[in-house]
C-alpha cells in the first residue's frame, strides 16, 4: 500500500519508507515509518558529531539517534486500555538506525539519550548498555550499542 498523506511538506511514499527529511533550512538524515496511508513514526539521526563511549569501540563514530517519535495513535496506554493502532513502529525505526550504522561503516554502533519513560525499553527490550546520566543533556540517561550488541539485536530479530 502506498502512502501519500502529507504532514507538513513531506509526503509518505511507500510502506516503511526511508527518506532524507527536510526541516526548515536543514537537510537531516532520518527515517520515517509509513503504513495504512499515514505516518507511523519519525526518527532523526546524526553521524558526524558523535562517537562511541563504550570501551570496546571508544572514540569510533556511531549513529546518534537525536529524535525518535511514534505517532500518538500508535501509543500503548495501558491505564486507558489503548493498545495502539500499529505496534512496533518505534522498533522498526530503531532497527533502521542500526542498519544505517552498518551502511555508514560504523558496524552497528548506535547511541542515544532516552527520555525517562523510554529508559526501560532501550535497556531491557533493545539490550543497550547504560553509559550513564549526561549533565549536558538535561541529565538524561545515555545508552549505546556496541558492534556485538547490534549484531545480536539484528540476528535475534530486534525489538518487537
Amino acid at each position: 500500500m502506498e502512502c501519500r498523506e502529507k504532514i507538513g511538506r513531506r509526503a509518505c511514499t511507500g510502506t516503511g519508507a526511508r527518506r532524507r527529511l527536510s526541516f526548515g533550512f536543514f537537510r537531516l538524515p532520518g527515517s520515517a515509518s509509513c503504513a495504512r496511508k499515514s505516518w507511523e513514526g519519525v526518527m532523526l539521526t546524526k553521524t558526524a558529531t558523535h562517537f562511541a563511549r563504550l570501551t570496546e569501540d571508544g572514540g569510533k563514530p556511531l549513529v546518534y539517534i537525536d529524535y525518535l517519535e511514534v505517532a500518538p495513535w500508535n501509543w500503548r496506554v495501558r491505564p486507558l486500555g489503548l493498545n495502539g493502532r500499529l505496534r512496533g513502529a518505534g522498533s522498526i525505526l530503531f532497527r533502521e538506525a542500526v542498519r544505517q550504522s552498518i551502511r555508514e561503516g560504523f558496524h552497528g554502533r548506535v547511541g542515544l539519550h532516552a527520555l525517562p519513560q523510554a529508559e526501560s525499553y532501550y535497556e531491557r527490550v533493545c539490550g543497550m548498555t547504560v553509559v550513564g546520566r549526561d549533565s549536558r543533556k538535561q541529565n538524561l540517561l545515555y545508552f549505546e550499542f556496541s558492534r556485538g550488541q547490534a549484531r545480536r539485536f539484528l540476528d535475534d530479530g530486534g525489538a518487537t
